[in-house]
């Protein structure tokens, strides 16, 4: 059974359209990137899967559309992490990220020792056992970053949307995050993350979704979307792939003489 599927998904914000006739599907377990420029719609995209945006087309989660699947279930099965890392409450970083096992257990339920181990396993692969008895305000950017990625992690969904989770995070972090993500996927579930590092992109994703303008302009394996043409319309930059013994991957190295400004 195909997983998510989006026919001719469209989305506004306010009078301007975003989102303009998107379709794609999610057929296997996979790592995806969700790549554009700032303003290509990679947010508004992110928001209406996890069905927090009103929407025309049609989204389908496991064959059903997915504002019918009842409001638990939705929980249980999709995770979504927007860029906002906002925790409005003076919480210990334990109690934040044991939230996540709220679909679980409701707001009513006590704890249970599952919820806990979980809630400790996503802690020590994001690497924050450390911070567990701190207040989660009291960290800097980066681990607070960490902290709510590690609650996503604890709701152990089958299908991950995260809105830039390496922004603020150091180099290693960023690769521990991509390893964690990569192993989600072998365990047979489906990660799509919006992503402006193209580096990151082309070393660690199986497929990438381009947007521009609200339009999905490529989809496919990184060699095949990253090509230089491509990323000059879209981005107006000029690229180069690098290769090492270990990895490839697409870096910019200037701008595009034929770069013309974006609409804001």
């Amino acid at each position: 059974m195909t997983l998510l599927s989006c026919t001719s998904l469209t989305a506004s914000l306010g009078r301007k359209q975003v989102l303009d006739a998107v379709s794609f599907a999610v057929d296997r377990p996979q790592l995806i990137g969700l790549i554009g420029p700032n303003g290509a719609g990679k947010s508004t995209l992110l928001k209406t899967l996890a069905g927090v945006l009103d929407h025309g087309g049609d989204v389908q989660f496991r064959g059903q559309d997915h504002r019918a699947i009842p409001a638990p279930e939705k929980a249980r099965s999709i995770a979504y992490m927007p860029q906002e890392r906002v925790v409005h409450w003076d919480l210990a970083c334990r109690d934040v990220v044991l939230l996540g096992r709220l679909p679980y257990r409701g707001w009513a339920g006590r704890a249970s020792t599952e919820d806990r181990q979980a809630t400790d396993d996503a802690m020590g692969k994001m690497d924050v056992l450390e911070f567990a008895n701190r207040p989660f305000n009291q960290l800097s950017g980066g681990e607070q970053a960490r902290v709510l990625l590690a609650r996503l992690l604890a709701q152990s969904p089958a299908l991950v949307l995260a809105d830039e989770p390496t922004n603020g995070l150091d180099p290693a972090h960023q690769i521990g995050l991509m390893k964690t993500f990569r192993s989600l996927v072998d365990e047979g579930k489906t990660v799509i993350l919006s992503l402006h590092d193209l580096t990151l992109a082309a070393a660690w994703c199986d497929r990438l979704l381009l947007l521009d303008h609200g339009r999905m302009t490529a989809d496919g394996p990184p060699e095949t979307v990253l090509q230089a043409e491509t990323l000059r319309q879209v981005y107006g930059v000029e690229t180069e792939w690098v290769t090492t013994s270990r990895t490839a991957a697409v870096i910019a190295v200037d701008i595009s003489s034929s770069r013309t400004p974006r609409e804001t």
